[in-house]
């Protein structure tokens, strides 16, 4: 149980440096400082595991289209292009809580951290008057992830379905149930506090309105048709679809230069780093390979012990970290792959709505100047409704399969 009470002990120190109002990239660098001296990582090898974590690709590219995305998004800000957005779909909804909840979701086809930017500008201008900012922040941060639990355009889902060797048609067939309680919860939960009514006028140009709202979307259409069509790495697609919109946008150079300027946030970029950093020296301790073995001698089913771990490991390390290391093993026991297919990546998909170290959170609060722990102490009602689905759900899978 000793790596139980590590990772306990790890995410106290956390938990407990954002209690305490440290910024978040402080709150994970002593977290990540807590794991190498509980598991007694020498410094020589935490520093080569670090600056690995801080040289290799995959941290890279994500800073970098963390970056293009807030340029892109504070560009078309400059050109009031999310705003329009925002009121034309509001006007062909004419309901402003669906507005509110179908705008991120639209965003959210982009499997990139920096779509809760873009979402987060179209959201807060219909929740501002309404909802204290907390709550807004979670509207866009999980609406913005409801694409994610289940669309094969992001890295984890298909990882998980090349794992298990599940076709991607029955997977996201199964995952309709519960991408609708994603949908349901927060909306009972949350959007009710909001009024139905716009405050402007319903479309009457109905076709002509929905010209201009995919105009003012191009750049976000653009990119996820590249991704999506072509095959194309989310980085080229931003920066194609980034120098596109600069060329077409008439900026003066005094615009482009400040937009530069302005789309580097220290706070943003520096969390997103740590949290790299992080994941890779909590996988080098390979704690996350030996907790099977540690909660098998518990009294509980396999498939329990199984999610157990896919979930807290989620909330630790990520879900893509889960998929490689605990799928294999659950599913060489299950008679039928779909429903524990579906139970795992549904309770992985709702940790990392509780995560610290899930990129898209960090930059969520920041962008609304809101702390961590607010956001997901709103979370936290959502997901335990969630989890509940989730093992009711798996339970009618079994009796039907």
């Amino acid at each position: 149980m000793e790596d139980v009470l590590i990772i306990i002990g790890v995410f106290a120190v956390i938990v407990a440096a954002i209690w305490l109002k440290r910024r978040l990239w402080q709150s994970i660098a002593l977290g990540t400082v807590a794991l190498a001296v509980f598991y007694r990582i020498p410094i020589l090898t935490f520093l080569q595991v670090a600056g690995k974590a801080s040289v290799k690709w995959t941290t890279i590219n994500i800073l970098l289209v963390i970056y293009l995305y807030t340029f892109l998004q504070k560009l078309m800000s400059r050109r009031q292009m999310l705003q329009r957005a925002e009121r034309l779909l509001t006007g062909l909804l004419n309901n402003r809580r669906l507005s509110v909840a179908i705008s991120p979701v639209i965003i959210g086809l982009l499997p990139t951290p920096g779509a809760v930017l873009m979402a987060g500008a179209m959201v807060e201008t219909s929740c501002n008057e309404y909802m204290e900012k907390e709550d807004v922040s979670f509207v866009t941060s999980f609406y913005r992830h409801v694409p994610e639990s289940a669309l094969p355009t992001y890295s984890s889902v298909l990882l998980a379905l090349g794992v298990t060797g599940v076709p991607a048609w029955q997977f996201l067939l199964g995952m309709f149930p519960f991408m609708f309680m994603l949908m349901l919860l927060p909306y009972l939960i949350y959007l009710r506090k909001l009024p139905k009514e716009t405050g402007i006028a319903p479309s009457s140009e109905r076709m002509k309105d929905l010209g201009k709202l995919l105009y003012y979307l191009w750049p976000v259409a653009a990119t996820i048709i590249m991704i999506l069509a072509f095959q194309m790495d989310v980085l080229l697609a931003a920066a194609i679809t980034t120098v596109i919109f600069v060329l077409t946008g008439k900026f003066s150079w005094k615009e482009i230069l400040s937009t530069l300027k302005d789309a580097v946030e220290p706070n943003m970029l520096l969390s997103t780093w740590l949290i790299m950093v992080f994941k890779d020296v909590f996988t080098a301790t390979g704690a996350i390979g030996r907790l099977p073995v540690t909660l098998s001698a518990l009294p509980i089913p396999m498939f329990l012990i199984f999610a157990i771990i896919f979930f807290f490991g989620s909330v630790i390390s990520g879900q893509s970290s889960m998929i490689p290391l605990i799928l294999p093993m659950a599913m060489a026991g299950a008679a039928n792959p779909l429903p524990l297919l579906i139970l795992m990546m549904s309770l992985g998909h709702s940790a990392m709505q509780l995560s610290p170290t899930h990129i898209c959170l960090p930059i969520c609060c920041d962008y609304f100047k809101v702390k961590l722990g607010s956001l997901i102490r709103r979370t936290l009602p959502v997901v335990g409704l969630l989890t509940i689905f989730s093992f009711a759900y798996y339970f009618l899978l079994n009796m039907t399969f």
